[in-house]
C-alpha cells in the first residue's frame, strides 16, 4: 500500500474456492445492522457513534502522527444520522510536506511513532495505547467513499512500541490486517502484511462486487485466531488466509480513508467522505473452564495447603459435618461435562453429590484404597458427570460429607462441552425455552412443546416474523473427530414455499461441513457446492434423519426414515471436526417445524 510504501511488497495469491458461512446472500442495498449480541462471543470495546462528539478515550483523531508536521494528519470528521463520516476536503493539507499528494482523515485506537520503515521522522509522536486486542471478531458497518481517487479502509496493526524503535526499525515484527480496502466503489482487498517481507507472511486477495460500496451500508468484520484470518462481507464467509506465520501480538485499530493515493483512477471528487454506522470488537466466549474449589463460596468446608493440589490449595468439610461449595457458571449456554477433582482417602468413607440449582446431577462415594489416609497425587480421583445441561448464571454446589475421618476433600471443578449428547426434551416443561441449547429468538420462539404426545415432547421452532435475523436453537460440544453420527427426528408444518434448516453442522471454526433443508416440498441437501434434492416430504409428518459424517474423508452419509439417500457425498466444507448442530429459519421464511430426539456421537 502507498500509505505505508510497501505496495511492491504484496504478493498476489491466487486461492481456491470461495467458503460461504451461511446462505444469506451478500445485498445490493443497506445490510441492516447486526444485533450487538453476537452468540459465542462476548463484546470487548464498541463505539456506536450515536453521539455528537468523539469518544477520545477510545480514538486517537491524528494519523500517524510521527511522520508529519503537527499541522498535517488531523481528523476531518462530522457526526450524521448515527454515523461518523470520516471527510476529505479540497482545502485540507497534504498528509506530507513534499513529494506526494495523498491527503488522509483517520482516527485509530492507538499512537506512536509507528510504522517507521523507510520514513523520515518529523517528530517523536507520544505513545497512547486505548485499545487492542490479540484475536477475537472486528466489525464495522459502513458506508465507503464515492471519490475515485483513493480508498476508504478498516484495518488492524501490531501495537508494541518497543519494536517500532528508530535505532532498529525491527518493524519484521511487525503485522497489518487489512480488513478491508474498498477502492473505485466496487472493488476491494484484504491482505495480511509484513512491512519487512518476512516469508510466507505477505498475502493479498482482491475481487470486485456487482454494487457500489459507496451507496449504500454493508458490514465487514474480520475473524482472526491462531489458525485462520477469515474475512466477511454482509455476514458472508469470502476468504481466508492463513495465519499459521503470523504474529501472535495485540493489534490497534484504524478506520481510514485516503484521497490521491494507491487504488484511485482519476482526480479527486470534494469532498470525500466514509461514514461508519458502529465499530464493535469481541473475544471467544469461554466454554471451557476450571474453578478452583478454595475460590467457590464455601459452607462447612474449609481451606488447606497442599503441593499435591492444583494451585496448592484444596478444601476439606470440618469434622463430623456435611459441607457445601458452590459457584456460579458463567460459560455460554450448553451441554458440558464436568470433571470433580477430590481425594479418596483410605481411612474411611466419603459421601459427594454435584447439583445444579438445587437438582442432583451425580452422587457417588469415595472409598477406595489408593494408598494415602491424607493428601498425595496418588489418591487424586477426577469423577466425570457427563452431559449436564447448564445455562449462564446457574448454581453449581458440590455437597460433601464427612465420615470415618474422611474429610471429602475437592480440589477443583472443571467443565468443557459434552463429547457427544442426546436430548429427548421430555424431562423439561412445556413451554419454557429448551435448556442446553443457544437460542435466538429473533422474530418467533424456540419452546417445549407437547409433540407428537404429552408425554413424547418436542422442540417447537416457531417463526412469526421476517428479517436476516435467525429463529434458532444451536447447540455446541466437545470436537469430535473421525466418523461422527447426528441424528434427528424433524417435523415441518410450515408453508411448503419456505426453507427451514434442518439440521446445519458445523466445525469448531464456524465452517458448514453437512447441511440439510426442507424447501418447497423436498428434502435438499448440499454436496460440496451444489444443493441436491434428496426426496419429496409432507408436511405434518415426522421425519428420522441420520447424517453420518467421515471427517477423515470429508464425507458423508444421509439416511431418511433409516433408507440410505446419499452415500459418501462431498461435504459443503472441507473440516477437520463437528462441533455444532444447529436448527433454524430466517430470512422471510415463516412456520413452525418440530424437533425431537437429537443426538450427536
Amino acid at each position: 500500500m502507498k500509505r505505508l510504501g510497501i505496495l511492491g511488497l504484496m504478493l498476489a495469491l491466487v486461492f481456491s474456492t470461495v467458503t460461504v458461512a451461511t446462505d444469506q446472500k451478500v445485498h445490493a442495498a443497506d445490510t441492516p445492522a447486526n444485533p450487538i449480541e453476537k452468540p459465542g462471543w462476548e463484546l470487548t470495546k464498541n463505539d456506536e457513534f450515536n453521539g455528537t462528539t468523539l469518544d477520545e478515550s477510545l480514538w486517537v483523531p491524528r494519523y500517524l502522527g510521527y511522520r508529519t508536521p503537527l499541522d498535517r494528519g488531523n481528523t476531518d470528521y462530522y457526526f450524521k444520522d448515527g454515523s461518523i463520516v470520516l471527510r476529505v476536503t479540497e482545502s485540507m493539507p497534504t498528509y506530507f510536506t513534499s513529494g506526494s499528494s495523498m491527503k488522509v482523515s483517520s482516527i485509530q485506537t492507538a499512537q506512536g511513532d509507528f510504522h517507521q520503515g523507510s520514513y523520515v521522522k518529523d517528530h517523536d509522536e507520544p505513545y497512547k495505547s486505548n485499545f487492542s486486542q490479540q484475536y477475537g471478531y472486528f466489525e464495522i458497518r459502513a458506508k465507503s467513499q464515492s471519490d475515485l481517487s483513493g480508498h476508504s479502509a478498516f484495518w488492524l496493526n501490531t501495537d508494541d512500541p518497543t519494536i517500532y524503535q528508530e535505532a532498529t526499525r525491527n518493524t519484521s515484527n511487525q503485522l497489518e490486517i487489512d480488513v478491508f480496502e474498498n477502492y473505485q466503489q466496487n472493488k476491494f482487498k484484504f491482505n495480511l502484511l509484513n512491512p519487512k517481507g518476512t516469508s510466507g507472511v505477505n498475502k493479498s486477495y482482491a475481487s470486485t462486487y456487482p454494487f457500489d460500496f459507496s451507496v449504500d451500508y454493508h458490514i465487514y468484520a474480520v475473524e482472526w485466531d491462531p489458525d485462520n484470518v477469515k474475512y466477511y462481507v454482509d455476514n458472508q464467509l469470502v476468504h481466508t488466509h492463513s495465519a499459521s506465520n503470523l504474529l501472535k501480538k495485540q493489534m490497534f485499530v484504524y478506520l481510514s480513508l485516503y484521497v490521491n493515493t494507491w487504488g484511485g483512477d482519476s482526480a479527486p471528487t470534494y469532498p470525500a467522505e466514509f461514514a461508519i454506522d458502529y465499530f464493535r470488537a469481541y473475544k471467544k466466549a469461554g466454554n471451557t473452564g476450571k474453578i478452583e474449589a478454595e475460590n467457590m463460596t464455601l459452607s462447612n468446608y474449609g481451606v488447606e495447603t497442599s503441593s499435591s493440589a492444583s494451585g496448592g490449595k484444596l478444601i476439606k468439610v470440618n469434622e463430623n459435618q456435611t459441607g457445601t461449595a458452590q459457584f456460579t457458571f458463567n460459560g455460554p449456554s450448553g451441554i458440558y461435562d464436568l470433571d470433580t477433582a477430590y481425594f479418596d482417602e483410605n481411612d474411611g468413607t466419603s459421601n459427594f453429590s454435584l447439583s445444579v440449582n438445587g437438582a442432583v446431577k451425580d452422587s457417588w462415594t469415595a472409598n477406595q484404597d489408593l494408598g494415602s489416609a491424607g493428601v498425595a497425587s496418588s489418591n487424586l480421583v477426577v469423577r466425570t458427570t457427563k452431559e449436564v445441561a447448564l445455562n449462564m448464571g446457574d448454581t453449581i454446589t458440590l455437597t460433601g460429607a464427612f465420615q470415618q475421618w474422611e474429610y471429602a476433600r475437592i480440589d477443583y471443578v472443571e467443565y468443557k462441552p459434552a463429547s457427544g449428547f442426546t436430548e429427548s426434551f421430555n424431562g423439561q416443561s412445556t413451554g419454557s425455552a429448551p435448556t442446553g441449547w443457544t437460542l435466538l429468538n429473533d422474530n418467533g420462539t424456540v419452546t417445549i412443546a407437547e409433540a407428537p404426545s404429552a408425554t413424547d415432547k418436542s422442540a417447537n421452532i416457531n417463526r412469526t416474523g421476517t428479517g436476516i435475523n435467525r429463529t434458532s436453537m444451536a447447540r455446541t460440544l466437545s470436537p469430535l473427530s473421525g466418523t461422527v453420527t447426528i441424528q434427528a427426528k424433524v417435523r415441518n408444518d410450515a408453508p411448503s414455499n419456505t426453507w427451514f434448516c434442518l439440521p446445519y453442522v458445523y466445525d469448531s471454526a464456524g465452517n458448514m461441513a453437512a447441511t440439510v433443508a426442507f424447501e418447497k416440498g423436498s428434502i435438499k441437501s448440499r454436496v460440496g457446492g451444489t444443493w441436491t434434492t434428496v426426496q419429496s416430504y409432507t408436511s405434518g409428518t415426522w421425519y428420522d434423519l441420520k447424517l453420518v459424517i467421515n471427517t477423515d474423508t470429508d464425507t458423508y452419509d444421509l439416511y431418511v426414515d433409516n433408507t440410505l439417500k446419499l452415500s459418501n457425498a462431498q461435504l459443503r466444507t472441507a473440516v477437520t471436526d463437528i462441533a455444532k448442530v444447529e436448527f433454524y429459519a430466517a430470512d422471510s421464511n415463516t412456520g413452525s417445524v418440530y424437533v425431537d430426539n437429537v443426538t450427536v456421537h
